[in-house]
């Protein structure tokens, strides 16, 4: 178990970078938010979305390449 973990550590790297920069950029949208701070409160919604959207938008780069690697062979 501990060789496939060790094998598959390159899995991680993306990960935890994205959730280094969205776990800072939502550490600073809760740090400005007030009640009637209404950007903070959309930024809220929008940072969880905009992650989503890059992850999928990446699962297709990725996807796409290896396709093309595979056509060519």
């Amino acid at each position: 178990m501990l060789k496939r973990a060790k094998a598959n550590m390159h899995h991680l790297s993306k990960p935890i970078k994205t959730s280094l920069v969205v776990g800072t950029v939502l550490c600073l949208i809760n740090k400005s938010y007030t009640a009637g701070n209404w950007i903070g409160i959309s930024l809220n919604y929008l940072v969880p979305f905009l992650v989503a959207l890059y992850s999928r938008v990446a699962y297709v780069v990725e996807s796409d390449k290896r396709d093309k690697k595979t056509t060519r062979a």
